[in-house]
């Protein structure tokens, strides 16, 4: 069930929180763009976030369509 935001105050630290995650969402895609590989704890850093947080964003970056492949994904299956 959705949660009704009336008060203003909660309703601008939620959008605040959707616009810091926008932010960084297009962050990474322009510094994947830049560079060819990086890694998740780089990644962290960058943001001061977890790592985890930044596999969450990836995962929500290909699902926007933009396909993003880790290194395990480059090696071709009959090498693994």
């Amino acid at each position: 069930m959705a949660t009704i935001y009336n008060d203003r105050k909660n309703f601008e630290k939620l959008k605040g929180g959707c616009q810091m995650k926008v932010d960084r969402l297009v962050s990474i895609i322009m510094i994947l763009l830049d560079k060819e590989r990086i890694g998740a704890q780089e990644l962290a850093d960058m943001f001061e976030v977890s790592p985890r947080t930044i596999y969450r964003d990836i995962d929500t970056i290909n699902m926007a369509g933009i396909n993003i492949l880790n290194s395990s994904q480059l090696i071709p299956p009959h090498f693994r």
